[in-house]
């Protein structure tokens, strides 16, 4: 949740992408996994960590309230989709729950095509 407040947050100035690619290596991964894990006392460390991603006012964002509705309403979507977690992928309106390698959606994705 932390992650992609941050990730609303870097979108906001412009620095979306920068902090994206932060977040998605395993140093970012561990961070959000295992030290952040949602605690918005722990904001200044991920605010710290994305700073080489040059997000201006970044801790305040995070732990602030201002996405929190948005976040809502995006987990309300994906429920809403049949979305339980990640990874998952849909090809039309097949959903595949769950780690799938192409072998496992290869008739579904080639009839799609």
């Amino acid at each position: 949740e932390l992650g992609s407040k941050a990730l609303y947050c870097a979108y906001e100035k412009g620095t979306f992408w920068e902090a994206h690619d932060l977040l998605m290596t395993s140093a970012g991964y561990d961070l959000l996994n295992n030290t952040v894990k949602n605690d918005k006392a722990q904001a200044g460390k991920l605010a710290d960590f994305l700073k080489a991603a040059n997000v201006e006012g970044l801790k305040a964002c995070l732990e602030s309230d201002k996405y929190d509705a948005r976040l809502a309403a995006d987990m309300a979507l994906g429920t809403s989709l049949g979305v339980s977690g990640t990874p998952g992928f849909f090809v039309n309106e097949n959903n595949f729950a769950g780690a799938y390698s192409y072998k496992d959606m290869e008739s579904i994705v080639s009839s799609a095509l």
